[in-house]
């Protein structure tokens, strides 16, 4: 009775360490599902606006949101060519929320697929953009009709005279969109997003 006795107890022992090794893992998995990077979200509802002149070639547009006063502003510059298979120039637009930069998207008018996954296998896009003389490729999140862009390329392009951004695929130059950035107030984008451009 003892010898059963003990062989159950062992039995129970290497089961719990069993449970307690997967519960563990299970844990695991959803913490770091938890801390996974989320992507940047759809653009906040805005009311039909006035767009604000913002020097160059481009427009802010403000809005409040009714409930909670929360000032947003969207610094919006539109491309000089369509690309491949488009009617309409292609889009950069500029999130900010009391006084704070958010994110920004870039809009190509066009269908893209994504080439490739992100680190936690989101779908994305790898794009070559070019600041006047530095060139770079990136990933950025495709969701839906736009493309999340990452903060350091936002700067460059603030501080940019020549600004391309080229897609994946065949047909250059119609899969490249060309952005004129010169001429953008930049106290007036400064209080609104306090971001700096950057060489």
């Amino acid at each position: 009775m003892a010898s059963q006795d003990r062989t159950f107890s062992g039995l129970l022992q290497n089961n719990g360490a069993r449970i307690l090794a997967i519960l563990g893992m299970l844990f695991s998995v959803a913490s770091a599902l938890a801390q996974a990077p989320s992507q940047a979200p759809p653009p906040p509802r805005e009311e039909k606006v006035a767009p604000i002149a913002a020097g160059g070639k481009w427009q802010e547009f403000d809005s409040k949101d009714p409930m909670t006063d929360v000032h947003r502003a969207r610094f919006q510059l539109e491309g000089d060519n369509p690309l491949r298979d488009s009617e309409r120039n292609p889009q950069i637009n500029i999130f900010c929320e009391n006084g704070n930069y958010l994110f920004a998207h870039f809009v190509p008018g066009v269908r893209v697929r994504p080439n490739r996954p992100g680190f936690w296998g989101q779908p994305q896009v790898e794009v070559r953009v070019r600041a006047d003389s530095h060139l770079d490729n990136h990933g950025w999140n495709r969701q839906g009709g736009f493309l999340s862009m990452d903060k350091d390329s936002v700067r460059r392009l603030l501080a940019a005279g020549i600004y391309k951004i080229e897609l994946p695929g065949p047909g250059s130059p119609d899969n490249i969109a060309t952005f004129s950035p010169p001429g953008l107030n930049l106290g007036q984008f400064d209080h609104a997003c306090h971001l700096k451009p950057k060489r």
